[in-house]
């Protein structure tokens, strides 16, 4: 491999998504639950802001730690490296256009750490609600288009409830079912996503999403996949942001 191979192939990995106020990165830096930290960079002229917008404290909810982690504890862990804390995200001051990627690997690394300090030292307080962190990981990325719990219908003219439905752009509608490992859960999920699926409408894009830090039968991951595909909840923020880079 060359060292331009090598950078393509980098490249390819760094996933950059326009938002409403900004833009959106998926970085190297991965949390306790290996889904990559993203990180909002907005500003303009040569003044912009990076910040985790409470990434790292929201993987903690959706780890079970219903209060993870106040503003004054995260600030001690981040220590002196520069950058602040405000309602849960973790920013820096605002840097130059030339200066934006030495923030946004500074951000990263100490949103990684303050996750990993959490899970290593905050102990859940009630079960692990991946459907929470779920929704949480939308709400960041679909403020303005997402829908909760949102009924659909299929070729059967039966009507499904989604857990999720975003409504992008082109009129196309993403619809998310999170499953958890039990028969009623599943077998919901392959029902609605098949009859969903035999609309034959391209505009509709559907993906389940299965929480992969609880233990799984091969055998059932392979009959969610046949309804529709299968995603980790690890790799789940990763595959929204390339979905918006492939748009």
């Amino acid at each position: 491999m060359t060292p331009a191979e090598l950078r393509a192939a980098l490249d390819e990995m760094t996933i950059v998504k326009a938002t409403d106020d900004g833009l959106r990165v998926s970085t190297f830096c991965l949390y306790p639950s290996n889904g990559a930290v993203t990180l909002s960079v907005r500003g303009s002229g040569d003044s912009f802001v990076v910040s985790d917008d409470g990434g790292a404290v929201d993987t903690l909810l959706g780890s079970g730690r219903d209060q993870p982690l106040c503003d004054h504890q995260v600030n001690t862990i981040i220590g002196n490296q520069g950058l602040r804390i405000e309602n849960g995200a973790i920013y820096c001051p605002a840097v130059t256009r030339a200066e934006v990627p030495v923030a946004i690997a500074l951000v990263a690394n100490t949103a990684k750490m303050v996750a990993e300090w959490g899970h290593d030292n905050v102990s859940p307080t009630m079960p692990r609600d991946f459907r929470q962190h779920l929704g949480l990981i939308l709400q960041r990325h679909f403020t303005t288009s997402l829908e909760t719990d949102c009924r659909i219908h299929g070729a059967s003219t039966r009507a499904y409830q989604f857990g999720h439905v975003v409504h992008l752009h082109g009129g196309r509608k993403l619809l998310i079912e999170p499953v958890l490992s039990d028969a009623a859960s599943i077998n919901a999920a392959v029902v609605a996503n098949l009859d969903v699926s035999r609309l034959d409408d391209r505009s509709i894009i559907q993906r389940i999403v299965y929480d992969d830090a609880t233990p799984w039968d091969t055998a059932d991951l392979g009959f969610l996949a046949s309804a529709a595909p299968t995603l980790p909840i690890s790799a789940f923020e990763t595959w929204v942001l390339d979905l918006a880079k492939a748009a």
